[in-house]
């Protein structure tokens, strides 16, 4: 099986690039992300800019591997036509030479290194007084908070920075210390302190709002949970117009999830982009995760919060104002709004492999709210638990917020 091992280069490359070597978030570099057309184009540009080596068998023998180039016709012998014992064929290793192959150390191709990666953090568009932020970053990390436009931040120790006690709006600020690359390695974003998140009627998103360009118009994966019924598994009820019939939705079951496709592809621009369809009714909300991708291979998923403090019973209700950054919180016929600007941080759209201004799919993930599964601030998530034959999240559709390309 493939590994892949940081090469000894200098500290600064081994402090900037950690992350791509050693894993972050669930990134962590392996032979099953690159399968498919253009994998090899990806791993080879990849692996080069972060220093890494391609070894076959334990990390421990990457002396005896060989280095990958950033030119993949550099690399000499490739693998044999043959899968792997991963069951990868040629499309997943040209460019990689196998165990098999000659021994002898192939030079990595010079290739301009991108800048450290900037601190990650949960981004919402609204967070609870005292809110305690946490950054994450390979190296060091200084925070700052500001409150006017073009005011110098002060920068602090991080790698945690807590929010105003009292409402309004503030500007986070987060930088990389250690990489040599300070000034581009910042993360700044424009947040708003509020007691709790905003009810329906302000941020919800009417089925027939005249801003909605477009829905779903694909079904690329559906993996149903539990107590779901034959009845209820209809993807098509997911595509199109979100509609006024509760009984026209996609039932994902416990724990189910979904992935729509979308042609033409979602855009980051000013304000929400796309905005996900249930059919809640009298505050029986029922939750779920929400991921893009551009490619169908890597997902960045939205951070999420969830001020409930007790179990939600079966047919129980819970307020709104509770939830921030999950599908689900509004009635039928009105959308929850996803803004992708949350996920300028976010370490995948860093690494460019989600690209903001291609999303091609979007994926819905239903939460079992038995308080198992966590927000994003490590704090449990309740919603009607248990539901049968028609249980867990209920998807009328998903509409395309952002102007065509």
């Amino acid at each position: 099986m493939a590994t892949w091992t940081q090469y000894p280069v200098t500290q600064r490359r081994r402090s900037c690039f950690a992350t791509l070597c050693e894993g972050l978030g669930g990134l962590r570099l392996s032979a099953s992300m690159f399968s498919g057309s253009g994998a090899v184009a990806t791993a080879v540009a990849l692996v080069a800019a972060a220093g890494c080596e391609a070894t076959t068998g334990d990390a421990g023998d990457a002396a005896a591997g060989q280095r990958v180039s950033a030119d993949a016709s550099a690399a000499g012998e490739t693998a044999s036509s043959a899968p792997d014992a991963d069951g990868l064929g040629d499309d997943a290793v040209q460019g990689v030479t196998s165990g098999d192959a000659a021994e002898a150390d192939v030079p990595v191709a010079p290739v301009e290194l991108p800048p450290c990666l900037a601190p990650s953090f949960p981004q919402l568009d609204r967070y609870p007084p005292g809110t305690v932020l946490l950054f994450d970053a390979a190296e060091g990390t200084e925070v700052a908070l500001t409150w006017n436009d073009g005011e110098v931040p002060t920068w602090s120790p991080g790698p945690e920075l807590m929010l105003p006690t009292t409402p309004g709006p503030v500007h986070v600020h987060a930088r990389s210390v250690g990489c040599e690359a300070v000034a581009t390695a910042v993360t700044d974003a424009r947040i708003e302190v509020a007691d709790g998140f905003a009810s329906s009627a302000d941020v919800a998103i009417d089925a027939d709002d005249p801003t909605i360009s477009g829905w779903a118009s694909e079904v690329t994966h559906v993996s149903y949970g539990t107590g779901v019924d034959e009845t209820w598994r209809t993807p098509e009820e997911a595509l199109g117009p979100a509609g006024d019939d509760a009984l026209a939705t996609l039932v994902l079951g416990n724990g189910g999830q979904v992935t729509l496709g979308f042609d033409p592809s979602i855009r980051d621009e000013p304000g929400p982009d796309f905005a996900v369809f249930e059919n809640a009714f009298l505050q029986f909300y029922e939750l779920a995760f929400v991921e893009v991708s551009s490619d169908g291979v890597h997902f960045e998923r939205f951070a999420s919060r969830y001020l409930g403090t007790v179990p939600v019973s079966p047919f129980g209700a819970h307020d709104s104002t509770w939830i921030g950054g999950l599908a689900g919180k509004h009635p039928l016929g009105f959308g929850t709004a996803f803004d992708l600007e949350w996920l300028h941080s976010a370490p995948a759209v860093q690494l460019g492999l989600v690209d903001l201004d291609a999303i091609r799919h979007v994926r819905i993930i239903d939460i079992i709210g038995d308080g198992e599964t966590l927000d994003s601030f490590g704090a449990p998530i309740y919603d009607p638990t248990p539901t049968a034959g028609s249980g867990g999240f209920d998807l009328d559709g998903i509409a395309r917020l952002s102007s065509d390309p």
